[in-house]
């Protein structure tokens, strides 16, 4: 079974690019694909984070959040 990854999320609406998140997160760890979220939280970024929905106001919230995962 593959292990489940750390973040999803929609690189075109969220605006977060793979190279971003690679400064933060080995490549294992995420994946970048439409999560069908961004619609319902437009002009934020949302996310799926260890499984969980996450809705940020900013990337570097967004990021702080990631570099406080375990």
């Amino acid at each position: 079974m593959a292990a489940i990854k750390k973040v999803k999320i929609c690189k075109k609406c969220s605006g977060i690019t793979p190279a971003e998140l690679l400064e933060h997160l080995p490549a294992q760890d995420f994946t970048t694909f439409c999560i069908a979220e961004c619609g319902k939280h437009e002009g934020k970024i949302a996310a799926y984070v260890q499984g969980e929905l996450v809705i940020f106001d900013s990337k570097e919230a967004f990021f702080a959040h990631i570099d406080a995962l375990e």
